[in-house]
This record gives C-alpha cells, sequence and structure tokens, in this order.
C-alpha cells in the first residue's frame, strides 16, 4: 500500500450543493490516501462514484507515509482535507491535536453501523472524550503459507520447524513483530514492556527461521509468487488476491496464539472548516453505505468493522476468516499507549538485532 505513486486529480462540475445546517457544502476537496493496490481501488470505487452522485471534485493525493503525514501536519504545511491512515499514528496525531473531533450525528453511516468493540467513542487508539476518527477496514497480521508446501498452521511455531528454515519472511514494521513475538509468546499486550526480554527471545527464533524481513507488500507479494518464501506474516486480502486472481497456492490463517491487528482510520486534519468540513463528513458518510463497502469489498477483501442487514449468504463478508475474530484475543489490535511510547527504542533495538 506504501508504493510511490502520482496524484491523481479528476475534475468535477463547479458550484455549490446543498449543505447541513451550518452552509453550503464545498464542491472540491483534497484526500490523501495510501498508494499502491489500495490507493487505486479506492480512486476506483469510492473516489469516482461519489464524485459522479455528488457533483463535487475529490483530489486524490498519495500518502507518503503515516509518519511523513503527521510531520507535514505538526510543520503547518498540510495541504490536504481529509487523511486515510492506521490507528497508530491516528493515536499519535490526537496526543500532538492534529486532528479534529467528529460529529458522528453527521455520519450517520457509522453511528448507526459500527460495532460496538470499534466505536469510535470508547475505541483506547483514540484518547479524549470525543472522537477523532471513523473506523474503515480492519486486518490482522495473520499468517499466510504455501498450501502445497504445507498443511493449514496452527501455531506460530510451525514457522520455526527444520523443514520451514529460510523459508519463510515476517514483516519488518513494529506493528507486525511486536504484536506477533508477543502472541507467540504469549504475553498480554499491556504487559509488553515488562516481559521485552522473552519478545527478543521471540524475535530471534523468527529471526533464525527467516529468508527475509519483508519491507512492502509488494515485496511479500512477490517473494509468495515465486516460492522464495512458503509462509509468513500477511495480511489476508493480500493472500486472497494472489490466489484468486493470480492462482499462487497460497491461504490466510490465523494461528492459535493469535494476532495483532490493525484499523484503517479516516481523520479531517483540524483547520478544516466550513464547506470542506461538511464534504469531508459526506465523503466518511458514503464510503461507510452498506453497497459501497460490498463494491470495495468485492475488490480488496478486507474485514469492515461495521454490522450489515440481511447479509445474503454470497455476500463477501458472509465467510470472511477474520470477522469471527476482531476484537478477540485472536485478533486484537495494539495498545497504542505502549506501543507510541516505546516506538523510537524498540524500533532501534530489533534493527540492531536483525539487521
Amino acid at each position: 500500500m506504501q508504493s510511490a505513486a502520482a496524484a491523481s486529480t479528476v475534475a468535477g462540475l463547479a458550484g455549490c450543493v446543498a449543505g447541513s445546517s451550518s452552509g453550503s457544502r464545498a464542491n472540491s476537496l483534497t484526500f490523501m490516501q495510501w498508494s499502491g493496490e489500495f490507493g487505486e481501488t479506492a480512486e476506483r470505487v469510492l473516489k469516482e462514484p461519489f464524485e459522479e452522485e455528488f457533483d463535487v471534485t475529490i483530489n486524490q493525493v498519495p500518502l507518503p507515509s503515516p509518519s511523513d503525514m503527521l510531520s507535514k501536519l505538526q510543520a503547518g504545511s498540510a495541504d490536504f482535507d481529509l487523511v486515510s491512515h492506521w490507528d497508530y499514528t491516528l493515536y499519535r496525531g490526537i496526543q500532538n491535536d492534529l486532528f479534529q473531533e467528529i460529529p458522528l450525528g453527521e455520519v450517520p453511516n457509522v453511528r448507526d453501523r459500527v460495532r460496538d468493540q470499534f466505536n469510535p467513542t470508547s475505541v483506547q487508539y483514540d484518547p479524549g472524550s470525543e472522537p477523532h476518527h471513523t473506523p474503515y477496514s480492519v486486518s490482522g497480521w495473520g499468517m499466510t503459507y504455501n498450501t502445497n508446501a504445507m498443511d493449514e498452521p496452527s501455531s506460530w511455531e510451525d514457522l520455526l520447524t527444520d523443514e520451514m528454515q529460510d523459508n519463510v519472511s515476517l514483516a519488518s514494521w513494529m506493528s507486525c513483530w511486536l504484536g506477533v513475538a508477543a502472541k507467540r509468546a504469549g504475553i498480554p499486550f499491556a504487559e509488553i514492556p515488562n516481559r521485552m526480554d522473552d519478545v527478543w527471545n521471540a524475535i530471534a527464533e523468527f529471526d533464525d527461521a527467516s529468508q527475509t524481513w519483508w519491507g512492502t507488500g509488494q515485496e511479500m507479494e512477490r517473494l509468495l509468487t515465486d516460492e522464495s518464501v512458503l509462509a509468513g506474516s500477511f495480511w489476508f486480502a493480500r493472500t486472497y488476491r494472489l490466489r484468486v486472481d493470480n492462482d499462487v497456492p497460497v491461504r490466510y490463517t490465523v494461528p492459535e496464539e493469535g494476532a495483532p491487528a490493525w484499523i484503517e482510520t479516516y481523520t479531517i486534519p483540524n483547520g478544516v472548516e466550513g464547506g470542506k468540513k461538511e464534504l469531508a463528513l459526506e465523503f466518511m458518510n458514503y464510503i461507510n453505505r452498506e453497497d459501497v463497502q460490498e463494491r470495495f469489498g468485492r475488490e480488496l477483501r478486507y474485514a469492515v468493522p461495521y454490522s450489515f442487514d440481511d447479509i445474503p449468504s454470497d455476500h463477501i463478508y458472509s465467510d470472511h476468516p477474520e470477522l469471527p475474530l476482531l476484537n478477540t484475543e485472536r485478533l486484537e489490535p495494539m495498545l497504542q499507549d505502549i506501543y507510541n511510547s516505546n516506538y523510537n527504542n524498540y524500533t532501534n533495538e530489533f534493527q540492531q538485532r536483525t539487521g
């Protein structure tokens, strides 16, 4: 999702559209979104249909990286009105007063449909008395494996056998390796700071078994496609795409010990007001409509933290492997106070141990 991509600007019709009680909604908006496959899908399935339905222009620009996005906001050089990013930068941005509160009354598709455990008014990665985000999708850092090389694994330990030596790759992102190592070692996320010796022991086991620690989703797709590696940490949506569209013999599972999860969030920076804010809220409401979520899910099968009415048997979310596990011990978000307060120290230590 983080490969470089050029900004995409699509012309829309001029003129204001009637807005809510605070005045007229703007007719254009700059939206910062992931590049790569996720961003291309969002442009085609979310942005362009919204422009057509509401007669507005959405200028979609690529997210350089979540950290770079926060740096732009802190420097006062941000040139966007809405941004899609992860729960860990959401937490960090709120701590630095970079994102504004979201009036959920103006985003009824979120207010009325979000699952209780992802309600933005009560999650640990959105601190404060009022919500600063709307959730969009959820994914775990589960295990993808080559079905020709192994039966469905039940444990992270299955990556550590002699047969799997140098046939494994895990993500080098702290959001993955910290949670996976903690799950492997049986450490509750809240106890991570007091049990880092056990975490580093688990990292050493994975490092011994790994051919490499992958850095981008595209890299892991290539490793799995050419069978340079046979298993490792990855996402269900990308695994599904490899198997169905590219005939790569891979499947996805969440080991019994569990896996960390991440949440895709939408936020509005401080300083975006008036018609721009109204249009941003309208877009946030639109993308969380049932039919729009299903349309996106048919392209990229990330789980969504929302309830659906009367899901038919052929609905894309009727048999999603992660939905029953969301926010259980099998698939839980990292505790962001621990993640963010230790990010620099843990990252430096990881690089020294695995470099």
